[in-house]
């Protein structure tokens, strides 16, 4: 089967992670896989993994953005030469043009949406996600029924996978000289975008309650958003400048994760979370948010402490009970390397290209 995945950018983050690990599986079962994408960081990555990609001009929210007419027209040229069996997008911009390609070539697509979005009136009127729509949970295929009014037997839910073998290495502490940690601090972690939803703010409130109980205790926050400015203001307003670092984003977060002694996440709103499924395959103990699919995939708190969001004094509490226990920790951290083995990108690959067979075989008859 020859596939084509469609999405904005390849730059650090869940799509292009999504993607990646989608191609490794399907490339293993013989498959040809094809990226159309703007550039980024990742580029390369998926060229040595053995997909072809084709550069495209795609920087806009906008359908209506003469770049994306352009990318339609470049597409569709290449296409005219290419056998391929299904068009695969994975934002609102790329299904647009899968829907405009389909029609063109009469090539079947389909979407899968990552997360939960604002539901406009052009949403509604066109949804744009094909023959079939795979939601990365629960959460976000109420969105699509809700929200969309999509009818429940065009969506799959197929939960996002990971490759275990990526981050089987034991930890480390040669990391922490490289970001200036003390080899005996307590490092507290969280990976996601730097904004409101996603919770480093009510972390950074955590922390004068954490460090009266630990004075080792050290923040690293890794990734990039718009709420950074924010974020490192509070942490100034707080006084807790040298106990909170700022790491940017990391692509390769095997070695930041393997120093950390407690991994949080704590969104007050999240449509799956693979930074999870990354800190359980490092053997950390979690803590987390009850909201949206956390529960599921820390199955309702055996692989994982959960409490409610915005909660600085229950985070506070959590992380230093973790720290005085121990022996917790590590039943913490041995169940959620055990829950892990459930999401699979071998598993998410396989439950695709089923996905992939039905639209087909729908589609053709």
């Amino acid at each position: 089967m020859n596939i084509l995945y469609l999405t904005n950018h390849l730059n650090i983050g869940g799509i292009s992670r999504y993607i990646f690990l989608l191609s490794k599986g399907l490339l293993a079962r013989g498959h040809k896989v094809y990226i159309a994408s703007q550039e980024g960081e990742l580029k390369q990555d998926f060229i040595n993994l053995g997909c072809e990609f084709i550069p495209l001009s795609l920087k806009s929210k906008s359908e209506l953005n003469p770049r994306i007419i352009l990318a339609f027209f470049k597409l569709a040229k290449w296409l005219k030469n290419k056998n391929i069996d299904i068009l695969h997008a994975n934002t609102r911009i790329t299904s647009f043009i899968s829907f405009l390609l389909s029609k063109y070539y009469r090539i079947p697509y389909l979407t899968t949406c990552h997360g939960l979005y604002k539901i406009r009136l052009t949403r509604r009127l066109l949804p744009f996600v094909g023959q079939s729509v795979i939601a990365v949970s629960e959460e976000v295929k109420n969105q699509l029924k809700e929200g969309l009014k999509i009818k429940e037997d065009k969506i799959e839910i197929i939960y996002n996978g990971i490759d275990l073998e990526y981050f089987s290495e034991e930890k480390s502490q040669a990391e922490r000289k490289k970001w200036n940690l003390e080899e005996n601090s307590f490092i507290i972690g969280n990976i996601s975008r730097l904004e409101r939803i996603k919770g480093q703010h009510t972390l950074i409130l955590a922390m004068p309650y954490i460090l009266k109980k630990i004075p080792s205790a050290r923040l690293i926050l890794i990734g990039e958003g718009k709420d950074k400015g924010f974020l490192e203001k509070e942490v100034m307003r707080l006084n807790i400048c040298p106990y909170v670092r700022f790491l940017g984003a990391i692509k390769d977060i095997r070695p930041i994760l393997r120093i950390m002694d407690v991994f949080c996440f704590v969104p007050s709103y999240e449509p799956f979370g693979i930074c999870l499924l990354e800190a359980m395959a490092a053997k950390l103990p979690i803590i987390a948010s009850s909201v949206s699919s956390i529960p599921y995939i820390l199955e309702e708190g055996k692989a994982g402490i959960l409490i409610p969001p915005q909660r600085e004094d229950l985070i506070a509490k959590a992380i230093i009970d973790i720290f005085y226990n121990q022996t917790k920790a590590k039943e913490l951290a041995k169940y959620a390397y055990e829950r892990v083995h459930f999401f699979s990108y071998q598993k998410m690959a396989e439950e695709t290209l089923r996905v992939y067979e039905k639209i087909l075989k729908s589609y053709l008859t």
